[in-house]
């Protein structure tokens, strides 16, 4: 069974661009055979 993996990313702030391009690295190592990767968009 594969484990469910969210990632938070957004805000309101200037870190957003890092927080966005953090899970983006994250998500493309995850091994999608192992986990069902989710994104949260926090953005408004």
């Amino acid at each position: 069974m594969k484990k469910n993996i969210a990632l938070v990313t957004g805000g309101f702030s200037g870190e957003s661009v890092i927080s966005y391009r953090t899970a983006d690295t994250i998500g493309a190592n995850l091994d999608p055979a192992v986990y069902n990767v989710y994104r949260i968009d926090i953005n408004s």
